[in-house]
């Protein structure tokens, strides 16, 4: 079994994630554009709030390395196990 490793996110780029959010975007809709949970995005907003937001350790991931990457519209066109549809 291959151990997963977290990925880690600049401050920067924490913070412009945050910034659509309270600049009226959707929780949802801004976590998918970005490929983040919309749990650590709302943990974000929340920590951002109470002036705690802080940027992970090194390695971080770049704003240039979160570059939206296009995924498929539906899960349907995933693939892979437990996709199976008859």
């Amino acid at each position: 079994m291959t151990k997963s490793t977290r990925a880690r996110y600049t401050l920067e780029f924490k913070e412009e994630a945050v910034r659509l959010v309270t600049g009226g975007e959707r929780v949802a809709t801004v976590a998918r554009n970005l490929g983040l949970s919309e749990q650590t995005l709302h943990n974000w907003v929340k920590a951002a709030g109470n002036g705690g937001l802080k940027s992970s350790a090194a390695p971080a991931v770049s704003a240039e390395q979160m570059e939206i990457i296009p995924r498929p519209k539906n899960r349907d066109s995933w693939g892979g196990a437990g996709c199976d549809r008859d």
